[in-house]
């Protein structure tokens, strides 16, 4: 039945990113619906950096400043690391191994092992000066943004700067047109600044807040109140409703894949046999007589 074909592709989509995700003894996050696992999904995937070679830019804060010759070593060895592509993952929290948090007891968004408050909410990785495996980490932190062929090293703070505004002001000043930030606002302001302590507030009700800097209201990355990012949830929604197109397109048949496929000039002579696809990019259904991939969506 083509109207199985959706069901059959949201099932391995389900067992897929299920199989990459830590086990939830729970039973909790299997029995999600699809588009809350694919948001739980992209929150953890998110939490880790790709590796890849990436150009590396330093703010004009960083490098002048005393703690990058404090930690030029340590600096140097993470700079390294990152322009030739090595696995950061010993770098960050030892909480990204956490994917779901079971909702047995309430627990505070910021004391969840399975979130990360500052990048979710601004788009801002931590990185810690010493790796996992060199036994104690140190008590200061590089802080940075990474996109697919780059990484901005913002500033190294202590532990527990997870609000600072000049992490903002640094985006801003060094890179504005590198797109890292979620947007703008001009001619307005606040009508009165909000104070650390209260954006710390903010932050842990999962309730986002516009930066003021020079004059202008930015807009970060942004979290939900559940403490995942706003584009985990967006990037979820194209999916499912993607789906749901599939399943009115093919309520009568298959024969609208085939069409697809000729119209985009993939060869074939008859119908196709369409079968769920799934890898860790993405998502669709897949010919196997012509190798023919017809994409749903992204992972």
């Amino acid at each position: 039945m083509s109207r199985d074909l959706v069901r059959k592709l949201e099932d391995a989509v389900r067992a897929h990113l299920l199989g990459l995700m830590p086990p939830d003894p729970s039973g909790q996050l299997a029995g999600m619906p699809l588009g809350s696992l694919l948001i739980r999904w992209f929150n953890w995937r998110d939490r880790f950096v790709p590796a890849r070679p990436r150009v590396v830019h330093f703010s004009a804060e960083l490098a002048s400043g005393p703690a990058a010759t404090t930690h030029a070593v340590a600096l140097a060895a993470v700079t390294s690391e990152i322009e030739t592509g090595q696995d950061l993952t010993p770098r960050l929290s030892t909480r990204v191994n956490a994917a779901f948090l079971p909702a047995t007891t309430p627990t505070p968004l910021h004391l969840r092992a399975d979130l990360d408050l500052l990048l979710a909410d601004w788009g801002i990785h931590h990185m810690h000066l010493s790796p996992t495996n060199d036994g104690a980490r140190s008590s200061d932190l590089l802080f940075a943004v990474f996109r697919p062929d780059d990484a901005y090293l913002l500033q190294i703070l202590p532990h527990g700067s997870w609000t600072d505004e000049n992490l903002i002001a640094i985006i801003v000043r060094n890179w504005p047109t590198a797109n890292l930030l979620g947007g703008s606002l001009t001619g307005f302001s606040l009508t009165q600044p909000v104070t650390p302590d209260e954006r710390k507030q903010l932050r842990r009700g999962g309730i986002v807040s516009l930066v003021e800097v020079d004059g202008r209201l930015y807009m970060p990355r942004g979290q939900t109140t559940a403490g995942t990012p706003i584009d985990g949830t967006q990037r979820a929604d194209v999916i499912m409703h993607e789906l749901d197109r599939q399943r009115t397109l093919l309520a009568d048949d298959s024969s609208a894949l085939d069409a697809l496929v000729a119209a985009a000039g993939h060869p074939g002579g008859g119908p196709g046999d369409w079968r769920p696809y799934v890898d860790d990019h993405q998502l669709g259904f897949l010919d196997h007589g012509t190798g023919a991939l017809l994409q749903v969506g992204k992972l």
